[in-house]
């Protein structure tokens, strides 16, 4: 019943935008941009949605191209590396501000990045800054402030200190958890402080208004001075989660570009100027709650995993270029041959179990598959537990679920960003399940160099075996983009970068 009133109150607000037009400012651009995001605070973040509306707002260290995935500059003009590749130097631009006009310092980054690791603030993705010494320490609560090698020599310098070298620490740097949060904001409002009367930022875009459920309205910024400034005065954001509602609002002239197309009309689509996709950098797999029972058994998790049909649910459900998975990392950035448990696939005794999953048609369908497969296979009875968005991802995080349908999105373009979501604690786990073996692989991996990837593949097959998840498939990108928004582009991690965006002439 909640999922129905739910629904029915969605179509009536698109029904309104449509027929009603919006009682704000005007916007040069409006997007149908998924769920409406559970935090505007980067730290708090965790979904490519809520990532793009922080990289609007604020700017990191670097940023990175949205074609190229190349990390250029963001706030830092320069950055130098040293020999070893332990140390980071970033030189900040001078003529950096916030959107009140203060300054924006090297102590400023130092300070957000503490604020990440500080295990009060709850930062899902504390465990990216784990490379800098005293970092991990730090956030489990075994060792000082400071000795988080994080340093601001004066106000343009950043001084980071690694214990392992990163090839990739440029592009975490530009990744939503490293943006900059004003200090005297979040101390003064708590966590009200994205409100847009309390807000301050420093990128491209400031927040005009942001309307619960209804709206987010960015403005171009008058204070930002980077190297990409905003093209667009506004762009609108209406939180959509439904992809067949968002189909419909761009089918009749309501919003310029979407984030998700209806499996069932890629086939139609595809062809069309107006239709993008392309390769993701993902995996959409089921979580287990290993705290439950009898998911406790890792037969029976090993049984529900097997009993899984990838190749038919790609043919028949997904039907948009999606690659069965049968491992968590996706191929192109996995060297190494994932080794396969043997199959245990019975009949399993068990009480119903709830299968978690957040509004979205195509979840829906694919979840309603999965439990017929697991129903038909094994005799499990299955029930959908559909929540809305934010609801969703708190069920998670509290381990209030059986079953939950997931996807992991990379962060950076190496393996270490899906498998090290899994370590013992690790706040993007949320399966309950823990493993010794496991964390001593990815640390052997961190810490080698000619042999990390033989020790990223224990890992893995280490994970598959134990099956606190089963993979399904590694989605693909799809986006309806009208022909008069210019400058879209996008990449494997699905990043796009609001400032580049512009209008000019075209018609659908």
């Amino acid at each position: 019943m909640i999922r129905t009133v739910r629904v029915a109150v969605l179509a009536l607000a698109c029904c309104l935008l449509v027929s009603c037009g919006f009682d704000s400012a005007p916007a040069d651009l409006t997007i149908a941009h998924d769920s409406e995001p559970p935090s505007l605070d980067p730290a708090l973040m965790t979904g490519v949605g809520e990532g793009r509306i922080a990289t609007a707002l604020f700017e990191g260290l670097t940023s990175l191209d949205s074609k190229t995935l190349e990390v250029r500059p963001g706030v830092a003009e320069e950055w130098e590396v040293s020999p070893g590749g332990l140390e980071w130097r970033f030189t900040l631009r001078e003529d950096a501000r916030w959107s009140d006009g203060n300054p924006l310092t090297a102590q400023d980054f130092r300070w957000s990045w503490l604020r990440v690791l500080d295990p009060v603030t709850g930062a899902p993705y504390a465990g990216l800054l784990y490379p800098v010494h005293g970092a991990e320490a730090f956030h489990k609560g075994e060792g000082p402030r400071s000795d988080v090698a994080i340093r601001a020599d004066d106000d343009r310098t950043l001084i980071v200190t690694l214990d392992r070298p990163i090839p990739w620490f440029g592009s975490l740097t530009a990744f939503f958890t490293l943006l900059p949060v004003p200090r005297a904001a979040v101390e003064a409002h708590g966590d009200r402080w994205t409100r847009p009367e309390h807000i301050v930022t420093n990128g491209p875009f400031h927040l005009e208004d942001w309307r619960f459920y209804r709206e987010i309205l960015l403005r171009r910024s008058a204070t930002y001075r980077g190297p990409g400034p905003a093209k667009a005065e506004r762009i609108r954001l209406l939180p959509v989660p439904d992809a067949n509602t968002q189909l419909n609002l761009y089918a009749t002239g309501v919003v310029d570009v979407t984030f998700s197309v209806p499996s069932s009309v890629v086939g139609r689509l595809s062809g069309r100027a107006d239709f993008v996709s392309g390769p993701r950098l993902a995996t959409v797999f089921v979580r287990m709650n290993v705290r439950r029972a009898p998911l406790d058994s890792v037969k029976i998790r090993r049984a529900i995993s097997h009993a899984i049909d990838q190749p038919a649910i790609v043919r028949h459900v997904t039907r948009g270029g999606e690659e069965e998975a049968f491992s968590l990392t996706p191929p192109s950035i996995r060297p190494w041959r994932v080794e396969e448990a043997m199959p245990t696939t019975r009949a399993i005794e068990s009480r119903p179990l709830s299968l978690l999953l957040p509004e979205n048609p195509d979840y829906a369908a694919l979840a309603t598959v999965l439990a017929n497969q697991w129903k038909e296979r094994l005799g499990l009875e299955i029930r959908l537990d559909i929540r809305e968005w934010k609801v969703y991802l708190a069920s998670r995080r509290r381990g209030d679920y059986d079953l939950a349908l997931s996807t992991w999105i990379g962060d950076y373009p190496d393996a270490t960003t899906f498998l090290d979501c899994f370590r013992s604690g690790d706040g993007n786990n949320q399966t309950g399940w823990a493993s010794e073996d496991y964390d001593a692989h990815l640390a052997a991996a961190a810490s080698t160099g000619a042999d990390r990837d033989g020790w990223l593949g224990k890992a893995e097959t280490l994970l598959l075996r134990e099956a606190p998840i089963a993979p399904i498939y590694h989605p693909t990108l799809r986006y309806l983009v009208s022909p008069r928004v210019k400058g879209f582009a996008t990449n494997a991690l699905g990043l796009v970068r609001f400032a580049d965006l512009s209008v000019g002439e075209g018609e659908r």
